[in-house]
């Protein structure tokens, strides 16, 4: 395993403020100058995209259940070897994944695995002495992790972290590194499938700003950096590329890849294994483009919203004219999801609108 610091947020939960502790954890440590690598335990499209806009970085997804671990940890060491410090936000509860009598495919296998400290954040409101009581079993009941600390979200009063802090060294936990107020993060706009995908409209730099404000006023950032053993590293240390070039081996092939607010759902690693094996990606968007990009050899369209944009796809007629001859050529289309509702004959919106789409599947959406 490579040597770049790393710290996992992990929660007893889903929705104990996992999401808005990574952001705001990302945004004050880059405001401080370092250079963060955000990763997203499980299949998740929409969390990375906010890590990713935050960090300045692609953010990759460590997922156990489709990824067995040598794998993870080389892409771990490989997309970190330019960075400070590796901050990777959990799914659901730390102890949750695909198996109810082991670790696999939760949160905690990714952090044994890369043998990262835990960040523990728990929503304490209505809660005392039974907040230590609750940490004593996440703590105990996978012995090998490494707990850094514990956060308190949704704390009362300065009295209540008090008696949290107290309380949980009375029972020999972890320390009490944070307590975040109710309503001290900025609410961040969610959708059916989760949060909104991050854009430059709902993740302005106020908003970036204000999260990590929120992260040092109420945790204590300048201690987790002391904990974690993590420096900065100048320019000439991180030259070294965190891609595999082996392009030398094969012949260029261009692929064009849907994506604009319609079609966005896609795994960073995957396009780096393309583009190792001679693929160059070039992106398009079925919104606003009006024809393919030029000398393509395949299409990919991935995952996204294309129910929400379903007018505006269907109006451009002139993209779906450049990609039906496309198809026609022979040439491979590769389509997922949302990409699969594109290529169908329409969608048929909650509202009862029906709008026409590309025709090359036999089916309706």
């Amino acid at each position: 395993m490579g040597k770049c610091p790393r710290i996992v947020i992990a929660a007893a939960h889903s929705g104990s403020g996992k999401t808005s502790l990574a952001i705001s954890l990302t945004g004050a440590l880059c405001r401080r100058g370092y250079k963060v690598q955000t990763f997203k335990v499980g299949p998740d499209f929409l969390d990375p995209t906010y890590l990713a806009v935050v960090s300045g970085r692609p953010c990759y997804n460590l997922d156990s259940w489709m990824m067995d671990k040598e794998h993870i940890q080389n892409l771990f060491d490989r997309v970190t070897r330019d960075a400070d410090i590796a901050v990777v936000e959990g799914v659901m509860g730390l102890f949750d994944g695909s198996d109810t009598s082991t670790t696999q495919g939760s949160t905690a296998q990714i952090a044994d695995w890369l043998d990262a400290p835990v960040l523990l954040i728990v929503n304490s409101r209505g809660m005392s002495r039974s907040f230590a009581a609750l940490v004593k079993g996440f703590t105990s009941f996978e012995p090998q992790l490494n707990f850094i600390g514990v956060v308190a979200n949704h704390c009362g009063s300065q009295n209540h972290e008090k008696w949290l802090s107290a309380s949980l060294a009375a029972a020999g936990e972890p320390p009490l590194v944070g307590a975040i107020p109710s309503g001290a993060f900025v609410k961040l706009p969610g959708r059916h499938l989760g949060l909104v995908t991050a854009s430059e409209q709902n993740l302005t730099k106020p908003v970036i700003d204000d999260l990590s404000a929120a992260v040092e006023r109420h945790v204590s950032v300048e201690n987790l950096l002391q904990s974690l053993n993590v420096k900065k590293t100048s320019d000439s240390d991180a030259n070294e590329s965190i891609r595999t070039d082996s392009t030398a081996f094969f012949p260029k092939i261009r692929i064009g890849v849907a994506y604009d607010d319609a079609f966005h759902f896609y795994y960073q690693d995957f396009f780096d294994a393309l583009v190792a094996r001679g693929c160059e990606i070039v992106r398009f968007s079925p919104l606003a483009d009006k024809l393919l990009p030029d000398n393509l050899n395949g299409i990919y369209i991935g995952g996204g919203y294309p129910e929400v944009h379903a007018q505006t796809l269907s109006a451009n007629g002139e993209m779906m004219s450049s990609i039906r001859a496309f198809a026609d050529s022979g040439r491979p289309v590769y389509a997922e999801c949302g990409g699969l509702m594109y290529l169908s004959k329409g969608i048929e919106t909650n509202e009862g609108q029906h709008f026409s789409m590309l025709g090359i599947l036999p089916a309706r959406t």
